[in-house]
Protein backbone atom coordinates (compact mmCIF):
# COMPACT_ATOMS: atom_id res chain seq x y z
CA UNK A 1 0.00 0.00 0.00
CA UNK A 2 1.02 3.62 -0.44
CA UNK A 3 1.29 4.29 3.30
CA UNK A 4 3.71 1.45 3.92
CA UNK A 5 5.89 2.37 0.93
CA UNK A 6 5.84 6.09 1.81
CA UNK A 7 7.01 5.55 5.38
CA UNK A 8 9.91 3.38 4.26
CA UNK A 9 11.06 5.63 1.42
CA UNK A 10 10.64 9.05 2.99
CA UNK A 11 11.19 8.38 6.67
CA UNK A 12 13.59 5.46 6.76
CA UNK A 13 15.54 5.18 9.98
CA UNK A 14 18.77 5.99 8.13
CA UNK A 15 17.29 9.11 6.53
CA UNK A 16 15.96 10.34 9.88
CA UNK A 17 19.34 9.75 11.55
CA UNK A 18 21.18 11.65 8.79
CA UNK A 19 18.90 14.67 9.04
CA UNK A 20 18.93 14.73 12.85
CA UNK A 21 22.74 14.70 12.84
CA UNK A 22 22.49 18.17 11.32
CA UNK A 23 21.26 19.52 14.67
CA UNK A 24 24.85 19.98 15.81
CA UNK A 25 25.44 22.33 12.90
CA UNK A 26 22.25 24.33 13.42
CA UNK A 27 21.97 24.60 17.21
CA UNK A 28 24.63 25.73 19.61
CA UNK A 29 23.76 24.05 22.95
CA UNK A 30 25.08 26.98 24.99
CA UNK A 31 23.45 30.33 25.70
CA UNK A 32 24.97 31.80 22.52
CA UNK A 33 22.82 29.34 20.56
CA UNK A 34 19.82 31.55 21.15
CA UNK A 35 21.35 34.65 19.60
CA UNK A 36 21.55 34.90 15.83
CA UNK A 37 22.36 37.65 13.41
CA UNK A 38 19.91 37.45 10.53
CA UNK A 39 20.57 39.40 7.32
CA UNK A 40 17.46 40.30 5.38
CA UNK A 41 18.33 41.36 1.83
CA UNK A 42 16.55 44.42 0.46
CA UNK A 43 13.16 43.40 -0.92
CA UNK A 44 13.07 40.23 1.19
CA UNK A 45 10.78 39.21 4.02
CA UNK A 46 11.24 37.59 7.41
CA UNK A 47 8.35 35.84 9.16
CA UNK A 48 8.76 35.20 12.88
CA UNK A 49 7.07 32.01 14.04
CA UNK A 50 6.71 31.09 17.69
CA UNK A 51 5.66 28.04 19.64
CA UNK A 52 4.55 25.57 16.98
CA UNK A 53 4.60 22.85 19.67
CA UNK A 54 4.66 19.98 17.18
CA UNK A 55 1.70 21.20 15.12
CA UNK A 56 2.87 20.27 11.62
CA UNK A 57 -0.39 21.43 10.06
CA UNK A 58 0.25 24.94 11.40
CA UNK A 59 3.75 25.05 9.92
CA UNK A 60 2.54 23.82 6.54
CA UNK A 61 -0.30 26.36 6.59
CA UNK A 62 2.22 29.17 7.22
CA UNK A 63 4.28 28.03 4.22
CA UNK A 64 1.12 27.85 2.10
CA UNK A 65 -0.14 31.27 3.20
CA UNK A 66 3.16 33.20 3.23
CA UNK A 67 5.22 31.24 0.73
CA UNK A 68 7.80 28.51 0.90
CA UNK A 69 11.04 29.33 2.70
CA UNK A 70 13.79 30.78 0.51
CA UNK A 71 16.68 33.23 0.72
CA UNK A 72 14.21 36.06 0.05
CA UNK A 73 11.27 34.62 2.03
CA UNK A 74 12.86 33.73 5.35
CA UNK A 75 11.38 32.26 8.52
CA UNK A 76 12.66 32.58 12.07
CA UNK A 77 11.33 29.83 14.34
CA UNK A 78 11.50 31.31 17.81
CA UNK A 79 11.76 28.17 19.92
CA UNK A 80 9.29 25.63 21.28
CA UNK A 81 9.11 23.90 17.92
CA UNK A 82 8.51 20.53 19.58
CA UNK A 83 6.39 19.50 22.57
CA UNK A 84 2.67 18.84 22.78
CA UNK A 85 1.74 18.14 19.17
CA UNK A 86 2.01 14.78 17.52
CA UNK A 87 4.40 15.83 14.75
CA UNK A 88 7.44 17.31 16.47
CA UNK A 89 9.89 15.00 14.71
CA UNK A 90 8.37 15.74 11.31
CA UNK A 91 8.68 19.49 11.86
CA UNK A 92 12.32 19.15 12.87
CA UNK A 93 13.05 16.95 9.86
CA UNK A 94 11.36 19.44 7.55
CA UNK A 95 13.13 22.49 9.01
CA UNK A 96 16.52 20.78 9.12
CA UNK A 97 16.15 19.66 5.50
CA UNK A 98 15.22 23.19 4.42
CA UNK A 99 18.15 24.61 6.41
CA UNK A 100 20.48 22.04 4.86
CA UNK A 101 19.40 22.96 1.33
CA UNK A 102 18.98 26.75 1.76
CA UNK A 103 20.69 27.85 5.00
CA UNK A 104 19.39 31.43 4.88
CA UNK A 105 15.75 30.36 4.40
CA UNK A 106 15.14 29.14 7.96
CA UNK A 107 16.59 30.34 11.25
CA UNK A 108 16.10 28.27 14.39
CA UNK A 109 16.25 29.39 18.00
CA UNK A 110 15.98 26.85 20.78
CA UNK A 111 13.14 27.01 23.24
CA UNK A 112 12.95 25.23 26.57
CA UNK A 113 11.92 22.02 24.77
CA UNK A 114 14.82 21.88 22.30
CA UNK A 115 17.96 20.81 24.07
CA UNK A 116 20.61 19.18 21.93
Amino acid sequence: SYGERYSRQVFSAAAVARVLQLAGRFWNPGPAGNVQRVAIPHGSQLYIVGDTHGQLEDVLWLFFKYGKPSATNQYLFNGDIVDRGGHSLEILLLLFAIKRDTPSAVHLLRGNHEDV
